[in-house]
């Protein structure tokens, strides 16, 4: 067949009623017979592109019938049957494990990372499987809390998109293969010492795998070691050198601050410990046990985020404006040195009314500052620019806050491994020709200006470990697939340096391999099982750890059942601010009105893009603008009326010779002479769910400007798209939609809110009857959200869709109101949409005593039992009268069959 032979027409229903047998029994007796089904060549080419150049090339078809059997299986099992009932039986066990009891489930104390760090969670699983995962309330990292990651980290463990097969020029191989091949080629690399091996790696936490790591480096002399990550700290560190000419990692306890003030800063969602920092920070806040006073904050935010929307006090300024507010405010606390800028009386800046409310709120901010002095932070953006960390630390140490609210550790992440633009320039020097990828996907991912991909394309020997078969693997000659967290045993530190033990709760689904494996493998080493090196790891260093007398035995399963290692954080130091700091600072970015600011931030959801194959956190409503399925190009109400473009409008971004597309978004609070973009979409080679979803930012991110810049051009094209929101209307309109009041109105009212809540008043009458089953008081049903503690981080909803398992329906269903969550977080403004306050109210479903869904369901699926509104779903049959009936809109229509 040639590549340009006229085709028949895709007959895909043909082709799915042979492979399931349809239509009676009618098989196949020889694999050619597939090959004559109507439509099969252009099947070929839209299911196996990557196969599709050999089957042009005329090779034997037998050959490449072989080469697609496993995945054709696969896709008549778990892809195609999906749509209908499930086959197969369940088998009983021979012999029970000990401890398992059939529908009880089991918990297990495991660690998850998020570039690197990690949150301790329990696992829990049922008969050999995980199904569930909650906060460790004995880990620093998450103190009983978890994000929304890592809840769709089971959704991932069983995603049937990831890799499952050892790749060698795209085609299945064999992971003996490769290993007798790498042993081959550790031999040669051990001929000249290491000279032009590279390890490229995230950020690596693992104090094992660090070890494996020093080993092969030090088989491999020449060896060099490269560390990547898009959402990168570089300016934290690079911040910290400036300010005490060492490297150190920054620790806060709001528990202990009563006035903090955030420079850009999302502390409550996007930062390292930002779990620990929001039950530290609510802590504060809530109105508990008699305690009547709150922290206070004070936000500078360049993109409105739920920190900002938390804050008592908020202003919008550009990420870049940022060093020029911290500096006036060092200056005004009196850090020696400091040189600010001057502002005019009324404050404006190029006419930026937003900066003209913070500067002349300035007073009031100093003042709360030095009045709480010891009892007070200031908090930087992780990408905000070394300078503005630098200031930070010098006015922390100002305000008496290290310490008391602000400790100082040994830095989390290594400190020896050098960055991407360092491998680029070795692989053009010619001194790279085997690099192993440990995790990254830096095709898709590195800064434009690298131009990794054709750099890649370079190096003789190129293998890639990951998870999915993504950018990268597509570009390399091996590829292993990654064993999952939840797969493998481990090790990583927390954000304040605590040792966190991972282990698996079930085997391999899809045949994975570990870091470690493939690293041994690489470097000709001896196979080894993950849980004798890491136990053998331990064992040479659990001593400083261990209680008195202690055996490594009983010290090693206490610390499993924990998931953690007591005791193992790192002791706070007191590093020295350097008396030469005013002068040290490089010079301050000048002023420019009139320019248009590029603001770049990993997404709520997807992070910064790996996370774009998982159906929970594509459609999980970001935590702001409430949408799905796609990202958007965020400006101003004024930004959008001056350059003349309207909402959900596509415009062309344009940025040092790089231009995009994507829609516009008109964005409550966000600067207006900023615009920001989230980063992980446009993937080419995500999954069958991330494949090709929003657009592409990473074009237009640079390596010495990785977070923001000036210089964008924005223009209209005349063209909208739809996009999927869970919430149309924003404002409150003057309405009680939620109710809020402040903290001396609060005290002014305490004894009628303590009698109400003691007393409920009578309820009013309602025209549904009173249930005729009235259990006793302790049977119903109740649960209160504390409105004070609710940061609208949507980990719950995301916590709602694994315990029940709810269906992901698609950008389509959602664009119709067909979304299926059981559980929302409405987001309110009220006030100026330039800077508005923000409001968060969860509403779930309410199980109703009065349930008006209970009196109009024709089959009664809707029905009153035990002091709950039970929902029977086997009687429904899609009326949508419930849904219709329900005054919160939280009862979904669950009918369709989404799989």
């Amino acid at each position: 067949m040639s590549a340009t032979a006229d085709r028949a027409p895709l007959d895909l229903a043909a082709i799915r009623a042979r492979l399931e047998g349809r239509g009676g029994r009618e098989y196949w007796r020889s694999l050619e017979e597939i090959a004559e089904i109507p439509g099969f060549d252009a099947f070929v080419e839209s299911e196996f592109p990557r196969l599709a150049p050999l089957w042009q090339r005329q090779i034997d078809r037998r050959t490449l019938l072989k080469l697609m059997a496993g995945s054709v299986a696969f896709a008549a099992t778990a892809g195609l049957a999906g749509c209908g009932r499930p086959i197969g039986e369940i088998v009983p066990y021979v012999n029970m494990p000990e401890g398992e009891i059939p529908g009880r489930p089991m918990i297990f104390a495991t660690s998850l990372t998020l570039d690197g760090r990690a949150r301790g969670v329990l696992a829990k699983s049922y008969t050999g499987r995980p199904t569930f995962v909650e906060g460790n309330a004995a880990h620093p990292g998450s103190l009983g809390a978890i994000d929304a990651y890592a809840q769709a980290s089971i959704e991932q463990l069983y995603d049937p998109d990831r890799a499952q097969a050892v790749t060698f020029r795209g085609l299945p191989d064999s992971w003996d293969n490769f290993v007798n091949r790498m042993t081959v080629h550790a031999g040669k690399l051990a001929a000249r010492h290491g000279d032009g091996f590279a390890i490229l790696t995230g950020t690596i936490t693992s104090p094992s795998l660090r070890a494996e790591i020093d080993r092969v480096r030090g088989k491999f002399p020449g060896a060099r070691w490269y560390a990547y990550e898009p959402v990168t700290r570089e300016t934290v560190y690079a911040g910290a050198r400036l300010a005490f000419g060492e490297t150190v990692e920054t620790i806060y306890r709001l528990d202990r601050a009563e006035v903090i003030v955030s420079l850009d800063a999302d502390f409550l969602g996007a930062m390292p410990g930002h779990l620990a920092y929001a039950r530290q920070f609510i802590a504060r806040r809530k109105q508990r046990g008699g305690s009547l006073r709150m922290s206070r904050v004070y936000a500078l935010a360049g993109t409105p985020t739920i920190t900002s929307a938390a804050a008592d006090h908020a202003w919008s300024l550009a990420s870049a404006e940022i060093e020029v507010a911290a500096r006036t405010l060092a200056t005004r606390l009196g850090v020696a040195g400091m040189n600010s800028f001057q502002t005019d009386p009324s404050g404006q800046r190029g006419g930026r009314e937003p900066a003209a409310d913070f500067f002349s709120a300035l007073d009031a901010v100093v003042e709360d500052l030095q009045r709480h002095r010891g009892r007070a932070v200031v908090v930087p953006g992780d990408h905000q620019t070394p300078a503005v960390h630098a200031i930070a630390h010098a006015i922390n140490e100002r305000l008496d806050a290290v310490g008391r609210a602000v400790a100082y550790v040994q830095p989390i992440q290594p400190q020896d491994a050098e960055p991407l633009p360092a491998l680029a320039d070795a692989i053009d020097a010619g001194e790279v020709d085997t690099l192993l990828v440990l995790g990254p996907n830096p095709v898709y991912d590195a800064p434009a200006d690298l131009d990794f991909a054709r750099r890649y394309a370079n190096v003789r020997q190129r293998i890639h470990w990951s998870l999915y078969e993504d950018e990268t693997t597509y570009a390399s000659y091996w590829h292993i697939p990654a064993t999952h967290e939840l797969e493998t045993w481990g090790d990583s530190l927390a954000y304040d340096g605590t040792v966190s033990l991972a282990q698996p709760l079930i085997a391999p689904i899809y045949g994975g391999h570990s870091a470690r494996a493939v690293l041994r493998a690489v470097a000709g080493f001896e196979a080894r099982n993950d849980y004798a090196l890491l136990k053998r790891y331990w064992r040479r260093h659990y001593r400083q750890y261990a209680r008195n007398g202690e055996q490594f035995e009983a010290f090693w399963r206490r610390s499993i059942q924990l998931g953690l290692i007591e005791g193992s954080a790192p002791p706070p130091g007191t590093p020295r601010l350097r008396g030469d700091l005013p002068q040290a600072l490089p010079a301050p970015p000048a002023a420019e009105p009139n320019t248009l600011y590029i603001q770049f931030l990993p997404d709520d959801s997807i992070w910064d893009g790996r996370y774009a194959n998982s159906a929970w956190l594509q459609e999980l409503p970001r935590r702001l603008t409430k949408l799905t399925w796609d990202n958007v190009v965020m400006l101003s109400p004024r930004a959008a009326e001056r350059l003349g473009i309207d909402h959900k409008e596509l415009v062309e971004l344009n940025f040092r010779g790089a231009s995009v597309i994507g829609p516009a978004w008109i964005m409550p609070g966000q600067p207006d002479n900023a615009v920001t973009v989230t980063l992980g979409y446009g993937r080419t080679r995500a999954g069958r769910l991330g494949t090709g979803v929003g657009f592409n930012v990473y074009p237009l991110r640079r390596s010495d400007t990785p977070w923001f810049a000036p210089g964008l051009k924005l223009a209209p094209t005349g063209r909208h798209v739809f996009l999927a929101t869970t919430q149309a209307h924003q404002r409150m309109e003057g309405r009680g939609l939620l109710r809020t009041t402040t903290l001396d109105e609060y005290r002014k009212r305490r004894d009628w809110i303590d009698d109400y809540l003691g007393k409920p008043p009578k309820p009013d009458e309602s025209l549904y009857p009173e249930p005729s089953e009235k259990p006793p008081l302790e049977y119903r049903w109740a649960m209160a959200i504390d409105l004070t503690a609710c940061i609208g981080c949507e980990a719950c909803v995301i916590a709602c869709q694994s315990e029940n398992n709810i269906q992901s329906v698609g950008k389509e269903e959602v664009l119709a109101g067909h979304e299926m969550h059981w559980l929302r977080i409405d987001r309110y403004y009220s006030g100026d949409l330039e800077n508005p306050q923000t409001f968060f109210q969860p509403v779930p479903c309410m199980q109703c005593e009065n349930a008006p869904c209970e009196y109009v369901c024709p089959v009664e699926a809707s029905v009153h039992a035990n002091g709950l509104n039970a929902q029977v779903y086997n009687r429904c049959i899609g009326t949508r009268d419930c849904s219709q009936n329900c005054p919160y809109k939280v009862r979904r229509f669950n009918w369709f069959r989404y799989q």
